[in-house]
């Protein structure tokens, strides 16, 4: 018996050295830690280091931005993973101790494109009812990757009514993607103005099509027209108003069979795509103010963001329809800086967007000076 207690003191004894010795053993070895650029970045430095366990990096590399985009850190959070309205949290990695094998992702504030214009007259029509048309090309420009303006993509809906349209590539882009549809007849209508409930079921469909359904959302279905609104519409209006991206009107209706307008759509889309700025954001750049006669001008630069005389600054839709007509880097606000309202710091306005006076350009009414306004109230 006293053999036996001896013989499992000395095990114990054994495997109590073991694991101190493994221990100390494990405090010297080293782990790998790796810095992911993703898409958005190069650099000159080494992107990853074998650090002693249980201490912190000293070597991270210098990040340089491409496509005008704006570096803003590190996190351990991927943030190709995320959803929408979801932030990775940045974090310093020479103050992180590292205890295992780990990933640094460098998180970028993207460079946005505009998605709309104006009119060749100088006019923007934000009262205008927005086409079908307008609405593809909003939705492959800004919603879909890798469309090019004017480019042949065939017909995958077989419409009877898209051959040389202005809106015929994005037309097809969308069809492509099954995220706009044409109507029972085979025809798609570019032409024809677009419902509320239409639109808002066409943005929910491309966010279930492109992973960009937010984590949570807000029941708000208890609009006083909801009757008016087509079963087939239900799960899109559902989605967007639960989302954010559109609300009703002041008087508790949603007026789902109403046409939407310009300055209606695009606040509905930036909400979707998450783009926003305000006076604080634009205050390093300019206002440069669109003319219809400004073709003569060949001024370019940084500094100026464009806006139109019949979106003047007092009206609702202003810095909506500033966010979603010009190219520009941002910045975001908030603890891990990728909360909007953005802050801009610099915006281009090409030639070809600055004057609108190229007839191929896109826009229902390119070439001509008409502006159909429909009178309708503010929302």
């Amino acid at each position: 018996m006293k053999n036996t207690k001896r013989f499992l003191a000395l095990l114990l004894t054994a495997a109590i050295l073991t694991a101190a010795a493994l221990s100390a053993a494990a405090a010297g070895c080293p782990v790998s830690v790796d810095y992911n650029l993703g898409t958005g970045g190069v650099s000159n430095d080494l992107t990853s280091e074998a650090v002693p366990q249980d201490t912190k990096p000293a070597h991270v590399p210098k990040v340089t931005a491409l496509d005008r985009r704006t570096f803003l850190g590190w996190s351990l959070t991927d943030p190709s993973t995320l959803k929408v309205g979801e932030v990775a949290p940045l974090v310093d990695p020479t103050a992180e101790r590292v205890t295992k094998d780990t990933t640094f992702y460098a998180v970028y504030a993207p460079y946005h494109q505009h998605y709309v214009i104006g009119y060749p007259n100088g006019q923007f029509g934000p009262g205008d009812f927005i086409t079908r048309g307008s609405v593809a090309t909003i939705i492959a420009r800004a919603g879909l990757e890798g469309f090019e303006e004017g480019a042949d993509y065939g017909n995958p809906g077989n419409y009877s009514d898209v051959s040389g349209h202005w809106a015929e590539s994005a037309i097809a882009y969308c069809s492509k993607f099954g995220v706009f549809n044409g109507m029972p007849d085979g025809t798609f209508l570019p032409d024809a103005p677009i419902t509320r409930q239409e639109y808002v079921t066409a943005v929910a469909r491309l966010a279930q099509k492109m992973n960009r359904v937010p984590a949570t959302l807000t029941e708000k279905n208890d609009f006083e027209d909801m009757d008016d609104v087509g079963d087939w519409a239900l799960e899109g209006l559902r989605l967007s108003t639960g989302a954010g991206w559109i609300d009703g009107y002041t008087d508790g209706t949603f007026k789902p069979q109403n046409n939407i307008r310009r300055d209606e759509a695009v606040k509905v889309f930036n909400a979707y795509l998450y783009r926003g700025v305000d006076a604080d954001g634009l205050a390093d750049l300019h206002e440069y103010v669109h003319s219809g006669v400004a073709s003569n001008n060949t001024e370019d630069g940084t500094d100026e963001y464009m806006t139109w005389p019949d979106v003047p600054s007092n009206h609702w839709a202003y810095y909506e329809v500033i966010e979603a007509a010009n190219d520009h880097a941002h910045s975001y606000t908030g603890e891990h800086k990728q909360t909007l309202p953005e802050h801009w710091s610099q915006c281009w306005i090409d030639e070809r967007w600055r004057y609108h006076d190229d007839i191929n350009d896109g826009g229902p009414l390119a070439g001509t000076d008409a502006v159909v306004q429909d009178g309708e109230t503010n929302p």
